[in-house]
């Protein structure tokens, strides 16, 4: 178990500005669109192994991250690629992740709700 460190907002810009004197990361970029059938988002992370890279949809959020070491290896913090609302018109369980040419591809399909479904609930008694 790592021990509990408190990590200053001070300290965390010392650290930004260490790691862009002592050259920084490479810039990743991202590219978002919509077509009939969902959403669809195309990442470049430049220097992230992919194995780091994780995906999730959690508390009504979309966020692609992985986490970076600080303090010698101490202590892991998340670094967020992407963070997004997680709309109630997309299907979560149908959320596909997968790299092609060194891009990660994700797409969130839209649900039936999105497509305009009707049902008819029936009254008992």
């Amino acid at each position: 178990m790592k021990p509990q460190i408190s990590i200053s907002k001070q300290l965390m810009a010392q650290y930004d500005l260490a790691n862009t004197v002592q050259g920084g990361m490479a810039q990743g970029g991202a590219k978002a669109w919509q077509d009939k059938a969902g959403f669809h988002l195309e990442l470049r992370t430049p220097g992230i192994p992919l194995e780091k890279i994780r995906i999730e949809a959690v508390n009504r959020r979309f966020v692609v991250y992985y986490m970076m070491e600080v303090l010698s290896g101490e202590v892991e913090l998340p670094h967020y690629l992407v963070n997004l609302p997680l709309l109630p018109i997309v299907d979560v369980e149908r959320i596909a992740a997968k790299v092609e040419e060194g891009q990660i591809h994700i797409f969130a399909p839209f649900n039936d709700w999105a497509k305009g479904s009707r049902i008819e609930i029936g009254l008992d008694g």
